[in-house]
């Protein structure tokens, strides 16, 4: 996408400026929890439109369940976000990701069922993916605090 920039961070790595899929690709379909362990748990993608409205994909993962993925849009205040959700039955259930840094465990999907989701997003980042995997944030029965 040649209008806008992006802010790419995972697992620790040097930040990227270029969305291109094959830097990322492997850690998904080639799933090896130890290299998503090794280093910071997950990733932060950032989307700056012409506009300078913030398309944003949060990669969180967890040995044990997967990988949970929220998109949102900001431009100056929340516009508008979703989320994976696998098993609406284990929404209250939740999971320390580290850092305490609680999500549930119903929001996690396997990697091979994420990358389609993080894929569409490298390539058209201001368009949320189309997925029956993905629900609004604000039709989600998030755990009680």
């Amino acid at each position: 996408m040649s209008d806008g920039k992006f802010t790419l961070n995972f697992l620790g790595q040097p930040t990227r400026r270029e969305a291109d899929s094959a830097d990322y690709r492997p850690y998904f379909l080639d799933y090896d929890p130890e290299k998503w362990d090794a280093e910071v748990n997950g990733g932060a993608f950032k989307f700056i439109d012409p506009e300078g409205a913030s398309h944003n994909c949060l990669i969180i993962h967890s040995a044990d369940h997967g990988i949970c993925l929220m998109f949102d849009k900001w431009d100056k205040k929340f516009i508008a976000g979703v989320a994976t959700v696998a098993d609406e039955g284990r929404m209250q259930e939740t999971v320390d990701v580290g850092s305490d840094e609680i999500y549930p465990v119903g929001c996690f999907i396997s990697p091979q069922e994420a990358w389609p989701l993080v894929e569409s997003y490298l390539n058209e980042p201001t368009t949320f993916p189309h997925s029956a995997l993905l629900k609004d944030v604000n039709a989600i029965d998030w755990p009680a605090e």
